[in-house]
C-alpha cells in the first residue's frame, strides 16, 4: 500500500497541516496549526477521517454557547456530558465517523453521514430535537434509512417504529397491503414469531401464514403445523 503523503498547508477542518513529526506505534503523528493559533501534534488518521477537526476550540465554543443560552434547562447546563441528548449526538457521530465503533459497518461504511449543521454544533441538534417532539422514551430515526442524519430526514420514534424502518425488515404483501411481520401480527392476532416460522421454516405461502389459526394447544410448535 502506497504511503499517504500530506500536502503542506492543506486544511482539515480548522487544522492546517505543517509537517509529519513522529510515530507512536503504528500511529503517524502530524503537527498542525489551528485557526485559533494553537500548534499541536495529532494522530494523522484522526485528522484525515474528520474525527479531529480543531485543537479543542470547537468544543469549547460550543460549551460556552450552550451555557449562555437562557433557553437551556439548568440540568443540561450543569451536566452536559451526561445528558441523554448529548449522548445521542455523540453516538450518532460515532457510528458515522469512528471506524472502531460498533455501528460503523452499518452507517459510516455505507456512506451515511451527519449534516455539517449538526456535526459541528450540538446546540443546533439540541434545538431541533426540542422543536420536533423529543422525549426521553424516543430515539432518533432516519425516515429514509439510506439517507443522512439531517433535519429533513430525521424524526423521534419509538423503538417499535424504528425497528419497522430498518433495512433488514421484511415486508409481506397480502390483500394488496405491504406490512412488516410485527404489523401483520397485530392485525391477525398471530404472534410475530409464529408468522416468521411459517414463512422461513415451514416455507408457507404468505396467505396461509397470515390466515391459518394457530392451534390452541397451550404451546405453539411449528412442526405440529406442517
Amino acid at each position: 500500500m502506497r504511503k499517504i503523503v500530506l500536502e503542506e498547508g492543506k486544511k482539515y477542518g480548522r487544522l492546517t497541516f505543517i509537517k509529519e513529526v513522529s510515530s507512536i506505534g503504528k500511529r503517524r503523528m502530524i503537527l498542525c496549526k489551528c485557526e485559533c493559533g494553537n500548534i499541536k501534534e495529532y494522530s494523522m488518521d484522526r485528522v484525515l477521517h474528520g474525527r479531529t477537526r480543531s485543537c479543542g476550540c470547537i468544543r469549547s465554543e460550543m460549551l460556552s454557547k450552550y451555557r449562555k443560552s437562557e433557553d437551556i434547562p439548568r440540568k443540561y447546563v450543569k451536566e452536559i456530558r451526561y445528558s441523554r441528548l448529548y449522548r445521542i449526538w455523540n453516538a450518532m457521530k460515532g457510528r458515522c465517523y469512528t471506524r472502531n465503533s460498533g455501528g460503523y459497518s452499518k452507517y459510516g461504511a455505507k456512506g451515511i453521514r451527519v449534516c455539517d449543521e449538526w456535526r459541528t454544533d450540538f446546540m443546533s441538534f439540541y434545538n431541533w430535537a426540542l422543536s420536533n417532539g423529543y422525549s426521553d422514551n424516543l430515539t432518533i430515526d432516519r425516515i429514509d434509512y439510506t439517507g443522512n442524519y439531517e433535519p429533513s430526514n430525521c424524526r423521534w420514534a419509538t423503538l417499535k417504529e424504528q425497528a419497522n424502518n430498518k433495512s433488514n425488515v421484511i415486508l409481506l404483501e397480502h390483500n394488496g397491503e405491504k406490512r412488516t411481520i410485527s404489523e401483520w401480527s397485530e392485525i391477525t392476532g398471530i404472534s410475530a414469531k409464529d408468522i416468521w416460522q411459517r414463512i422461513n421454516r415451514l416455507k408457507w405461502p404468505i396467505e396461509k401464514a397470515l390466515t391459518k389459526p394457530v392451534r390452541d394447544d397451550g404451546k405453539h410448535n411449528a412442526r405440529k403445523e406442517e
